[in-house]
């Protein structure tokens, strides 16, 4: 009798292992949760001095309401109305934004993907609205809607990732008027994670409701957040119609939304950090409490799940969102919404290129990931690295401003 081992044999080789990579389940990873302390960039008197020119721009200049149905909400309260320019006292509006709560659930279609924004949780959102891609042939053309499948697709993949996303791409190859429905419908199939609503016309964000319905049920989806949408004011202090017909729609349906000031250092808002914060924080507090004027009109009791998204931009020719220089803008910010128990939402880690994200990877994105920490995001959105105009050579997802 042989006492020798038996030869080990392989265990299907190549082929066995590539089998196992493409029959590999799916794992998503849970919401992050921020035990840092948030970096402290100003002290209370900066804050508050922010704080206080915020108000006397709200008090004294006012904002802009482009849309007759939202001047007639503003008239039910103590709000000095000029034509299309709102006054509303501080007293009022810190009021309002107090009735928004400090988080809400944002429901998936499965409800293991469900997840919460505010608090300690920070979720990441894939890229946003992006016309032109990069394909594996290093061309650049135009999105198609087969190029958001599979984006969505690969979003869906992505453990690290928490919502599905809305207009990852833009498929210009749908006509405008419908295109809504189709990228709505490619979040809900190719992904059972959270998505993004559509906000450029009230009946397409109206659609989006209705999608939401079929989803999750009419009773369901009308009283709980399955959507939090983007919008963005006309910097400096303009809020228009489009943006104001979307946030009335979602905010009546309880569903989120995230009101960011579009800014430029120096182009629309004055160029140093305390001024263009004071205007952003302007714009932003009086579409958040606006939202809650909404809420009240349609008899809800709670408040409206409107989130602060401080859009700053340090670069007057060109966005540079995702980069060191609005992030130190977004501290500021994020140190004032705390002590408000507001959300913080800002862009972020999308001015990239193909070298760097090797190292960033590795890095844990030096330049954008750990400011997400240190200054209280609770969303981190535009993650799926798409650049600006600033250089259109690199990238997988791209946009023209």
């Amino acid at each position: 009798m042989s006492l020798l081992s038996e030869k080990p044999t392989r265990k299907g080789g190549r082929s066995a292992r590539r089998a196992a990579r493409v029959n590999a389940p799916v794992i998503h990873q849970p919401a992050l949760m921020r035990n840092v302390p948030v970096y402290e960039v100003v002290n209370a008197e900066g804050v508050e001095q922010i704080h206080e020119l915020a108000m006397r721009i709200v008090e004294n200049i006012g904002v802009d309401f482009r849309d007759a149905e939202s001047l007639d909400i503003w008239k039910k309260t103590d709000a000095e109305i000029q034509g299309e320019r709102v006054r509303v006292s501080r007293d009022t509006l810190m009021a309002l934004v107090d009735q928004a709560p400090p988080e809400y659930v944002h429901h998936a279609r499965n409800p293991e993907r469900t997840v919460t924004v505010g608090g300690h949780s920070m979720v990441v959102s894939p890229s946003y609205g992006p016309p032109y891609i990069y394909d594996l042939e290093g061309k650049r053309r135009t999105a198609t809607l087969v190029d958001l499948h599979n984006l969505q697709k690969l979003n869906h993949m992505a453990s690290s990732v928490h919502i599905a996303g809305g207009p990852v791409v833009e498929p210009m190859d749908i006509p405008v008027p419908y295109r809504h429905l189709y990228m709505a419908y490619s979040g809900f199939k190719y992904s059972d994670k959270p998505i993004i609503g559509n906000v450029t016309a009230r009946e397409r964000a109206e659609d989006t409701i209705e999608m939401c319905k079929v989803v999750f049920g009419d009773d369901f989806a009308t009283n709980n957040c399955c959507t939090t949408s983007l919008i963005n004011a006309n910097s400096p202090l303009v809020w228009d119609a489009t943006m104001l017909d979307a946030l009335k729609i979602y905010a009546a349906n309880n569903h989120a939304v995230m009101c960011s000031p579009f800014s430029m250092a120096a182009a629309s808002t004055p160029a140093s950090n305390v001024g263009t914060m004071a205007v952003v924080t302007a714009e932003a507090l009086s579409a958040i409490a606006f939202a809650q004027l909404v809420i009240r009109a349609t008899g809800t009791a709670r408040g409206s799940n409107a989130v602060w998204c401080a859009g700053h931009d340090r670069c007057t020719e060109f966005r540079c969102a995702g980069t060191r220089q609005p992030g130190f803008g977004h501290r500021p910010v994020s140190r004032w919404s705390d002590g408000a128990a507001l959300r913080h939402t800002p862009p972020g880690d999308r001015q990239l290129c193909d070298l760097q994200i090797g190292r960033h990877a590795g890095c844990l994105r030096l330049d954008v990931g750990p400011v997400s920490f240190i200054s209280g995001r609770c969303t981190v959105d535009h993650h799926g690295r798409w650049h600006d105009g600033r250089d259109t050579r690199r990238g997988l997802c791209k946009n023209r401003h």
